[in-house]
């Protein structure tokens, strides 16, 4: 499952890093970990290392990712398969702590480099 995940995207859902080019790893990133862990699709986004590193721990320079970033970043990576009413209905169901939250401007610019081709 998590394979297929992995095979059928090619970028990172916040920076849009790709996948096959130099300088960072992609992960699988679970946005419900630890006893609710689940390896369905629904449960995991496609993150480069750096932003990966962004959701656990503070890097120097570069904003913090939430949790609530991430799971807009899955609303923008699976748009057919998880719209905003169905992250309004696992943040009820599931009751996550967190809701949706916009991405930082920084990631969107590093998006819009990382779209174009360009080093960012």
């Amino acid at each position: 499952m998590l394979s297929d995940y992995a095979l059928t995207h090619d970028r990172c859902a916040v920076c849009h890093w790709q996948k096959y080019r130099v300088g960072r790893a992609l992960h699988i990133h679970h946005l419900q970990g630890g006893v609710a862990r689940v390896h369905a699709t629904f449960n995991v986004v496609l993150l480069c290392e750096r932003c990966h590193t962004c959701v656990h721990d503070r890097l120097p320079g570069v904003p913090e990712l939430s949790k609530g970033h991430i799971l807009w970043a899955k609303r923008d990576a699976d748009p057919e398969q998880y719209s905003t009413r169905d992250i309004a209905r696992l943040t009820h169901r599931k009751r996550l702590p967190y809701r949706a939250t916009r991405i930082p401007q920084f990631f969107l610019d590093e998006r819009l480099r990382n779209r174009r081709g360009k080093n960012g």
